[in-house]
């Protein structure tokens, strides 16, 4: 493992790959978006990262299903919407207030709320990290997203440190991302993307869902 998280290419990657999730979740798909995925080098970056086969199957036959015309950008954002943005049926709340809200009462009728103790939690752990809060940002501290970007931003700071030969400050990278994903997104996060999968109304986010539980099924192995 040490071998591993001391590789300032593989915490490229790692910051690469949180990055690419981060947006996948946090904005409408675009066109470009479906033009990498359609394209042969999306594809093979794709197998690169996830060689998962069934998952992979099943990307191959959404992406064709959009080449006849049976399934549109505009399915995909209205997907998006429906699971992340508009209040219904299908909308998933993806804050870690809301999956580990204060149960330690049994029977007080607590619910899950926003801005839970987990909220303040992580926005200690992002100024410890020396990042300041954004003014013009709506997205709360322990939205999926900003903790996916968190983690990518972890990963940078971690390949820079290596990469100047600053391999003290590279460790307190790699060990707060230890940290945050033990206490945090790996606590809750593969629950919030299995309802997604549940919800999903298009296979789109059905497998992007997957492909980041077995992203994160591989960060857990590598720290544990």
């Amino acid at each position: 493992m040490t071998e591993i998280l001391d590789s300032k290419e593989i915490n490229g990657a790692r910051a690469n790959v949180y990055l690419f999730f981060s947006r996948i979740f946090r904005e409408p798909p675009t066109q470009d978006l479906l033009a990498f995925l359609l394209s042969e080098r999306g594809l093979d970056i794709l197998k690169t990262l996830f060689p998962m086969e069934e998952v992979l199957r099943e990307l191959g036959s959404l992406m064709e299903e959009v080449r006849k015309g049976s399934l549109t950008l505009e399915d995909f954002q209205l997907d998006f919407d429906s699971l992340m943005r508009v209040p219904g049926p299908c909308y998933v709340r993806p804050y870690e207030s809301v999956y580990r809200h204060d149960s330690s009462s049994p029977g007080d009728g607590s619910k899950p709320t926003l801005m839970g103790e987990p909220a303040y939690q992580v926005s200690a752990l992002y100024q410890k990290a020396g990042l300041e809060p954004c003014e013009s940002t709506t997205n709360l501290p322990d939205e999926l997203t900003v903790e996916l970007e968190f983690m990518g931003h972890l990963c940078k700071q971690a390949e820079r440190s290596l990469e100047a030969n600053e391999q003290e400050r590279a460790w307190k990278a790699i060990a707060m991302q230890r940290e945050f994903l033990t206490e945090h997104l790996l606590s809750w996060a593969p629950l919030c993307l299995e309802k997604i999968i549940s919800n999903a109304q298009t296979p789109l986010y059905r497998t992007f869902s997957r492909l980041l539980i077995s992203f994160l099924e591989g960060e857990e192995d590598l720290f544990r």
